[in-house]
């Protein structure tokens, strides 16, 4: 992965994902796996964005849940 370091870091900055990366490389004569790349690329991940909540607790009456649902009346 050496030799394509640079372009690798150029690409993740427009922020493509992992097969569109592939792409741009095998365009420039990368003949590596799918795999060994996305082993590469998780050095770039940031660990917030792998959590699709992110937990807190507040005091009692201080927060609400609210579960949309689309509601018809007759």
């Amino acid at each position: 992965m050496d030799p394509y370091a640079l372009q690798i870091n150029k690409i993740v900055g427009q922020q493509f994902i992992g097969t569109r990366i592939f792409q741009e490389l095998t365009g420039m004569g990368y003949t590596g796996s799918l795999t060994t790349l996305y082993r590469y690329l998780r050095q770039f991940q940031d660990e917030a964005d792998n959590k699709a909540t992110i937990r807190f607790e507040t005091l009692p009456g201080k927060q609400m849940q609210y579960d949309w649902k689309e509601w018809q009346f007759r």
